[in-house]
């Protein structure tokens, strides 16, 4: 989705603040929910990829205000409401109630899966191939950053096929698909002002990419 998450190659968006000795955590509760993320992903309530899609759905204003650790949070708070893991009414008082909802699931290992199938296809392109992103501006999740969509690149390095971020984000099946490190230009993406040795790698999904 298109989202103020997505600031790859925007420009004024201010300073970016370097605090010198920054501590991992500045307040007690991001370690907390640093430790919370790591046990319910043990468990298998979501995926990385769902609560990366959580957080991506913050009102945009919210999530210029709030701090990194706070995305975290209210991505956490909303998959777990619509999963069933909790009520709105828990969350608000901090305890659980007598009533389990609906959807809650019991304590225990995480959900095993089976491994989704090879590409029945081999892959497209091959090293050195020229490529052109696709210009997709789907309303769900993707790892297609705006700024290269479109844009002209070259295919550095093909590592294998991984499941397919995307369908993962929103519960489904991560169906196998060739990935591709592409190598575009920072005059194909910036113009005469990118420096004549900026270039930036991206590995993109072969549903990304198509030929020129």
């Amino acid at each position: 989705m298109n989202g103020i998450h997505d600031l790859g190659g925007m420009q004024d968006m201010g300073d970016l603040p370097f605090e010198a000795n920054e501590p991992v955590f500045h307040e007690d509760w991001e370690r907390q929910v640093l430790g919370t993320n790591v046990v319910l992903n043990m468990l298998g309530a979501y995926t990385v990829h769902e609560l990366r899609y959580s957080m991506e759905r913050i009102p945009p204003l919210q999530y210029l205000a709030s701090p990194y650790f706070l995305h975290w949070l209210d991505g956490i708070e909303r998959l777990l409401l619509e999963k069933g893991y909790v009520t709105q009414e828990e969350l608000a008082s901090g305890r659980s109630s007598s009533a389990s909802p609906p959807g809650r699931r019991p304590a225990g290992p995480p959900p095993q899966h089976p491994a989704p199938p090879p590409p029945s296809n081999p892959p497209r392109f091959k090293v050195g191939d020229r490529i052109r992103a696709r210009n997709l501006n789907p309303r769900t999740h993707t790892r297609l950053p705006r700024y290269v969509r479109g844009r002209l690149g070259t295919v550095a390095a093909c590592p294998g096929a991984f499941e397919f971020a995307d369908g993962l984000a929103q519960g489904k099946g991560g169906d196998l698909q060739h990935v591709y490190s592409v190598r575009f230009e920072g005059s194909e993406l910036w113009g005469p002002d990118a420096g004549p040795k900026d270039a930036v790698y991206i590995d993109l999904y072969e549903s990304y990419i198509e030929a020129p």
